[in-house]
């Protein structure tokens, strides 16, 4: 970007009002470096809005216009969050949990970030901070409300809030950064494979599914952990527990009590067979089994009271599974599955069935 007037223009809109006066004396180092993306101009700017209060923010200016591309920017960046409002635990307080994370730029502010960026959905202020208190971060090592929220002002331009309430990046290239210089990765998370050797940063990055799954193992709120539970267990590789959990009892009751379930619940519940079936897991026999215990307890109530549409709805379940239409694809089955699953009355309305 060569016009000097649009580049101190992108620079000087990303500054607060008591920044503006100071805009003059960064004239002179920018000037110096004609070649400023918008992208890397909107970075700096934002970014020295917070650094002043640690640091001098004109050393940080002539810092972060030295480097040549963005990753190497949000490295600096990265580091300095690390330092300025981070800290790590004493090596007899750190738990087997940051032994395994392994060496690097560490501390809870690394971590946070890390947990962020292996999330499937993003995650809660209120999750992080319980996550951060698994990881060791208790007593005096506490991250308080406080501390967070001195973090989320440095970042709050690239760490956003969505309207759920669950925090996610707002820029692939803070993404990035992340994962190859935090979590030591090239391949992007989301792109990974569970099929790869493992590696010492392949170690980390499982580190942090396996801390994600005990977690959400004990997330009451169901919804939140069929978000992000199954996808830590496929992307860690536990094909045990991500069989179980696709087809427990639990699930199944929980996918045909939602009256209209959206495409992303059922594309993921297919995706998830899918891959078990690629690792070779007899995930149809288990979801037998699951369909099994939940005729018994319908037989149980019908001594009760009538619930015929429900116990037929159930076997037409099981009976599409048993035996499937000639030619049929896998995912198709599977595709039938979820959607026969969506007339599996019952008589009973679970609190659940209002979400999505």
């Amino acid at each position: 970007m060569g016009d000097e007037d649009t580049k101190f223009s992108i620079f000087r809109q990303h500054l607060s009002v008591p920044d503006q006066e100071r805009f003059g004396q960064s004239k002179p180092i920018l000037r110096k470096k004609p070649n400023l993306t918008p992208l890397k101009l909107t970075i700096i700017a934002s970014e020295l809005q917070e650094c002043r209060i640690y640091r001098n923010e004109f050393q940080c200016l002539r810092e972060y216009m030295e480097v040549a591309s963005i990753p190497e920017l949000w490295e600096l960046i990265l580091k300095r969050w690390v330092e300025d409002y981070g800290w790590n635990l004493k090596h007899n307080e750190a738990t087997s949990d940051m032994v395994a994370a392994g060496k690097g730029l560490s501390g809870w502010v690394a971590d946070a970030l890390c947990l962020l960026c292996i999330s499937h959905c993003g995650l809660a202020e209120d999750e992080l901070l319980q996550i951060l208190d698994m990881l060791g971060y208790r007593n005096h090592q506490k991250v308080t409300a406080v501390h967070w929220a001195a973090f989320r002002n440095a970042s709050k331009h690239w760490i956003q809030e969505k309207p759920n309430g669950l925090l996610c990046f707002w820029h692939q290239s803070l993404r990035s950064a992340v994962e190859h210089k935090l979590l030591g990765v090239i391949t992007p998370v989301r792109e990974s494979s569970t099929h790869v050797p493992q590696n010492t940063a392949n170690h980390k990055k499982t580190h942090f599914h396996q801390v994600l799954i005990r977690y959400f193992q004990r997330q009451t709120v169901f919804w939140r952990a069929y978000q992000e539970l199954p996808w830590h267990m496929k992307m860690s590789g536990s094909w045990e527990g991500l069989c179980s959990f696709v087809t427990s009892p639990g699930i199944t009751d929980f996918i045909s009590k939602i009256h209209n379930p959206s495409l992303w619940t059922r594309l993921h519940l297919v995706h998830y067979w899918d891959v078990l079936l690629e690792a070779g897991c007899d995930v149809s026999e288990a979801f037998l089994l699951s369909v099994a215990k939940i005729e018994a307890e319908q037989y149980q109530r019908i001594k009760k009271r009538p619930m015929l549409s429900g116990t037929l709805a159930t076997v037409q379940v099981t009976h599409a599974f048993r035996y499937p239409s000639n030619g049929a694809s896998d995912a198709c089955s599977q595709v039938q599955l979820t959607h026969a699953l969506r007339y599996t009355s019952h008589s009973a309305v679970d609190p659940r069935s209002q979400v999505r």
